[in-house]
């Protein structure tokens, strides 16, 4: 785990803001959000499963900054508010100490653009996983946003991350954007 943390840090320093949209809509959800039994602690030398819904929670405002599209338009930067109307948080982690982790989640947002304050509402979904074993490393995420504003103006933005470390140590990271 301390590797993953490593990793994912790492990312965030180094400008990766794909994972840090990912983290906090996959993550930042709070714990009385979820239903079903709680997490158990893995027993060594058995696998552990744990499954857990999340439903119509409201995710606290999030200022997000402005993202350049390969076409060179740019998405603006402004305050953005999701609330995730279904999702489920799935973890593995075997006898090896190997994991798997995937959350699936969708909902509806509303997108405040700066500076000049156009409200887009729409529908996203976020499919988020990560995978290790002693050895290697994966962590990948999918990230769509699609809405609308009153005036008919569209918001269609679609991102893409990958970042994986090899057996040998070699680090592959990539981000496509697509608006």
């Amino acid at each position: 785990m301390k590797r993953l943390l490593s990793v994912t840090a790492s990312a965030v320093l180094v400008g990766a803001p794909v994972l840090t949209a990912v983290l906090l809509i996959a993550l930042a959800v709070p714990a009385e959000a979820q239903s079903g039994p709680s997490c158990q602690p893995p027993t060594p030398g058995q696998t552990t499963n744990c499954t857990f819904l999340e439903s119509d929670v409201a995710l606290p405002p999030m200022t997000v900054t402005p993202i350049q599209c390969p076409d060179g338009s740019v998405v603006p930067g402004g305050t953005l508010e999701v609330t995730i109307e279904n999702g489920m948080f799935h973890i593995t982690v075997d006898a090896a100490g190997d994991f798997w982790i995937t959350t699936t989640i969708e909902g509806t947002f509303t997108f405040i653009a700066a500076p000049s304050g156009t409200v887009f509402n729409g529908h996203f979904m976020n499919w988020f996983g990560v995978e290790a074993n002693n050895l290697n490393f994966v962590n990948l995420g999918n990230l769509t946003f699609v809405g609308t504003s009153s005036a008919g103006s569209t918001l269609s933005l679609h991102l893409v991350f990958h970042m994986s470390v090899s057996a040998a140590g070699d680090l592959t990271i990539f981000m496509n954007t697509v608006c």
